[in-house]
């Protein structure tokens, strides 16, 4: 016997709004790099951005928007208000997000590495 949980519909739901965070999370990264980040390739600048906050806002803003469908699944019983509290979510991290990004220095100030 299949549970509402474990319906194909509600793993639907899940795998939407992994995918949505993690566009969220990679839109906050791209829109709003530390100063001296933009636009800098391998070998040009730190690697920082793509090696810790990268992948940190890729992988954490869907997991934080997972954690609030569970818990809102726990509080809310209406699906709408359940998403709603998603979506409110989601655009929170991702606000929180490029605010953590743009206010990140950079460790090197850029064009000195190597130098």
């Amino acid at each position: 016997m299949t549970t509402r949980r474990d319906s194909p519909g509600a793993m639907g739901v899940v795998c939407a709004i992994a995918g949505v965070g993690a566009a969220v999370g990679f839109g906050a990264w791209l829109y709003a790099p530390p100063a001296g980040y933009r636009w800098s390739f391998e070998g040009e600048g730190p690697s920082a951005p793509y090696t810790v906050d990268l992948p940190l806002v890729v992988c954490g803003v869907p997991v934080a928007a997972l954690l609030v469908h569970l818990a809102a699944g726990a509080v809310l019983r209406r699906r709408w208000a359940r998403l709603l509290a998603v979506g409110a979510a989601l655009v929170l991290l991702g606000w929180c997000a490029s605010v953590w990004m743009g206010a990140r220095e950079p460790s090197v100030p850029y064009g000195t590495e190597g130098s």
